[in-house]
């Protein structure tokens, strides 16, 4: 951190200075003011972004998501308090920020009786993310409490919503919303040269994908982790929660989760970094019952893997993930791992495609001429954009050709965990898996293309940086009618604008 000494608290400003192409590569260190011992940041992003997508159907019946370009916002403030400079074995740290905006303000999609949960539907909000504070005494104790956000690994089932694209990671990502509960903590650590820490916490939870209106969820949570965070790190972290709806339906799970990421040099100049996370569900649920099945079992798998190099002026990266799916929501058992939504791979596939369809789905299960009278929870079934079904490969590479400027892209491969099946064509196909267009899914979601330029300056303290992303997606086998045809090609473009202080 840049500090400036502030022994009173009034004081010239500072010059401001012309802007700067930033070295991409290296963060630049936010600007803070050091009051005595205390250091004081006032970490804030402001991001605005404009979507467009062509229009799709989600049924073989015409049903389309179409809309016009969605224009979202996001302003987020922050203040930290620190007095890690006060002494080496005490440390006091409070921290809050609070999202003044966040969320689609104009155009997109037409909110819609005919697709729930539909991508891009105009939704703003105002939220308290953190109001925290943690105490330190040396590696022996740290305790805290309040309200925060959570992340863990590559987020692939806690996120924060605030892990966005940064130099280097080629990721396709606008990162919004975020898991935030009230949590009180301890840990331990760190100990010997490993780095051992051990952390348990609980949590009432604020905020999340899994939450919907109404219900109530609490957690427990331990983990224990070795190592360097952004060098050579291990970690375990487990989780037992409890969630209850509006009208007493419950689920209980267990998540064990382990995270991975190694890194290093190559001849002391290509940085490499490899990183792995795999996260297992398993637990019961009375959402979505069913006569047959009252209360369904939970048995979820979901994988992601990363591996880059950095060679200075270019690079790589490879991105796996795979998500159980389920081809059967009636069948006693819930299978299909969703991952985080702030786990975004790729701009059109998880986020449009397949939420659409999703999100078309509870509404034709729901048909009375067919199911007499639908289960409940239906609107559970929705993805929401969520990595979910799939196996899929993202090789990336990415290139600078000039001071602050970055170009990247890569195609996504993607195939289905298990077939794509619609309930309502399933069921009137006689249970055999059928898609939403009526065909015999095959196992290929399709192949998406996917490119990106991004630019950063360093203006008046700003780290400020503009972006264009723009994607194609062409349907596979799985997405084939009865007839074997297959719907077109999908495009889609996003431009951003984001300034960090």
């Amino acid at each position: 951190m840049r500090r400036i000494a502030l022994p009173l608290l009034l004081a010239a400003p500072p010059a401001l200075a012309a802007p700067t192409a930033v070295t991409l590569g290296e963060p630049a260190e936010p600007v803070g003011l050091a009051l005595g011992p205390v250091d004081l940041t006032t970490p804030s992003t402001l991001a605005l972004s404009a979507t467009s997508i062509g229009r799709f159907p989600v049924d073989g019946d015409g049903t389309q998501i179409d809309g016009e370009p969605a224009l979202d916002a996001l302003l987020r403030v922050g203040l930290v308090l620190d007095s890690a400079r006060m002494s080496s074995t005490f440390n006091v740290r409070l921290e809050a920020e609070y999202e003044l905006v966040g969320g689609i303000f104009s155009g997109g999609t037409t909110p819609s009786p005919d697709v729930l949960d539909a991508p891009l539907v105009e939704d703003t909000d105002h939220t308290l993310r953190k109001a925290s504070g943690r105490v330190t005494l040396g590696p022996f104790l740290t305790v805290g409490g309040g309200f925060m956000t959570s992340y863990w690994g590559l987020g692939l089932i806690a996120n924060d919503g605030a892990h966005g694209w940064e130099p280097g990671s080629a990721r396709f990502t606008d990162p919004r919303g975020g898991d935030r509960v009230l949590r009180a903590f301890a840990l331990s650590g760190p100990w010997t040269d490993a780095k051992l820490m051990v952390i348990a916490a609980v949590d009432q939870v604020q905020g999340d994908d899994v939450l919907r209106a109404g219900d109530e969820a609490t957690q427990a949570i331990a983990a224990v982790t070795v190592g360097d965070v952004d060098r050579r790190h291990l970690g375990l972290y487990g989780v037992f929660r409890m969630q209850t709806t509006r009208d007493g339906a419950e689920t209980n799970v267990t998540v064990g989760d382990v995270f991975g990421r190694w890194s290093g040099r190559l001849a002391n100049r290509v940085k490499y970094t490899a990183a792995l996370e795999s996260a297992l569900i398993v637990g019961e649920t009375d959402l979505g019952p069913s006569t047959e099945f009252p209360t369904h079992d939970v048995f979820q798998l979901g994988v992601a893997a990363e591996a880059a190099f950095d060679a200075g002026s270019f690079g790589g990266v490879l991105s796996a993930f795979f998500a159980s799916g389920d081809r059967d929501a009636a069948d006693g058992e819930q299978n299909a791992f969703k991952a985080d939504v702030g786990f975004e791979q790729g701009l059109l596939l998880y986020k449009v495609v397949l939420a659409g369809q999703s999100g078309r789905g509870p509404i034709t299960a729901a048909d009375p001429d067919l199911v007499g009278y639908p289960a409940d929870d239906l609107d559970r079934l929705t993805t929401r954009g969520a990595v979910t079904n799939t196996f899929a490969l993202f090789p990336r590479v990415w290139g600078r050709p000039l001071a602050g400027l970055e170009v990247y892209g890569g195609p996504l491969f993607a195939w289905s965990a298990v077939e794509v099946a619609d309930p309502r064509a399933s069921r009137l196909a006689g249970g055999v898996p059928t898609n939403v267009y009526g065909g015999t899914p095959g196992g290929y979601l399709g192949t998406e293309l996917d490119v990106g330029v991004r630019y950063r300056v360093l203006a008046a303290g700003a780290t400020l940086t503009a972006g264009l992303e723009a994607g194609v997606f062409t349907p596979g086998s799985a997405f084939e009618d009865a007839e074997g045809n297959r719907r077109g090609a999908l495009q889609g473009a996003r431009l951003s604008l984001e300034g960090r202080l």
